[in-house]
């Protein structure tokens, strides 16, 4: 399996004539991780707003269904793009976390896209077993509000 999804991404990048150096592959209970290297094009895959790797990410998406290859959630990524990008939502989320503990005052963080809102969502419940987590607000306004358990 993990040879044909790395295939099928490769005929993706070759069909578009992006160089790419490498793709790792990784795969855990939760979902499929790929990373794809590109020392020269990796800007140009990522594209503004990373809105190229995400258009690449839901076209794989439909692949892998239709192929019926896997049923796990997918998340290619650049570079390391995407995981750099967690890992500083988690850093933010962390420090609005320990604030909300000491002052027990609720924190609201910054407009964010539906997937870093569910990583703010799923870092708190791991994480902050006295403090829970509500979405908040319209559209590109909605952000995350981080709060202590009643």
């Amino acid at each position: 399996m993990e040879k044909e999804i790395i295939a099928i991404v490769k005929q993706m990048l070759d069909k578009t004539s992006f160089s790419y150096e490498e793709i790792e592959f990784e795969k855990n209970t939760d979902y499929l991780y790929l990373n794809i290297k590109s020392e020269q094009e990796g800007k140009l895959l990522i594209g503004k707003d990373a809105s190229t790797i995400k258009a690449f990410n839901h076209l794989l998406k439909l692949i892998l269904f239709k192929k019926e290859l896997d049923n796990l959630p997918v998340s290619l990524d650049v570079n390391s793009y995407r995981k750099n990008q967690e890992d500083n939502i988690k850093k933010i989320v962390k420090v609005a976390a320990e604030k909300v503990l000491e002052t027990a005052k609720s924190c609201a963080l910054s407009p964010m896209s539906g997937y870093f809102r569910r990583i703010a969502h799923l870092y708190v419940a791991e994480n902050f077993k006295d403090l829970e987590t509500e979405s908040s607000g319209d559209e590109y306004m909605r952000h995350v509000v981080i709060k202590k358990k009643l």
